[in-house]
């Protein structure tokens, strides 16, 4: 495996995917406590751990990907990202998404789950980046969304937007 293009690929893909790699440029201080558990599906309670999650899961990826050795085989480097992922659908479960955002949100926990089964088997780990794409929101949910996201530390310390012209 070439490491170079797989970090290269790793920092296009978090460029790419804000929502869902949230921590990729933030700085988050917290030591990596649990993201909340939700009370209901609001747009408020829904983002808080949408970007709680996506902060650690930013941090998390990193650590991983710098762990993995420049000789690294695919399956070493599959299994340095099995506890990311695994951590990042189970903080994903937590979330009550709004009605109309739950598919979106469905969506994204089976493209992350798919991605954890073929790690945890040793495949080809560029197989997360089919799972980093984020799926179409309505605009009108998308701006209600990064309502929500502004007024939430979590959200504005990762970056997190919910639209999807990010302008990369």
């Amino acid at each position: 495996m070439r490491l170079r293009t797989f970090l290269v690929r790793g920092l296009v893909a978090c460029a790419v995917t804000p929502a869902l790699l949230a921590g990729c440029g933030g700085d988050d201080d917290d030591g990596g406590e649990a993201a909340p558990k939700a009370p209901s599906g609001s747009d408020e309670a829904y983002v808080a751990i949408f970007c709680k999650a996506s902060n650690t899961f930013g941090e998390d990826f990193f650590t991983a990907l710098t762990s993995i050795a420049e000789d690294a085989t695919d399956k070493e480097a599959a299994a340095a990202f099995v506890d990311p992922f695994e951590t990042y659908v189970k903080d994903l479960r937590a979330a009550k998404p709004p009605k109309d955002v739950k598919a979106a949100h469905d969506q994204i926990l089976s493209q992350l789950t798919d991605a954890l089964k073929e790690l945890k088997a040793g495949n080809n780990p560029e197989v997360i980046f089919d799972a980093l794409e984020s799926p179409d929101v309505d605009d009108a949910i998308s701006a209600r969304l990064d309502a929500a996201a502004e007024k939430n530390q979590d959200c504005i310390d990762g970056g997190v937007t919910f639209s999807s012209d990010t302008g990369g």
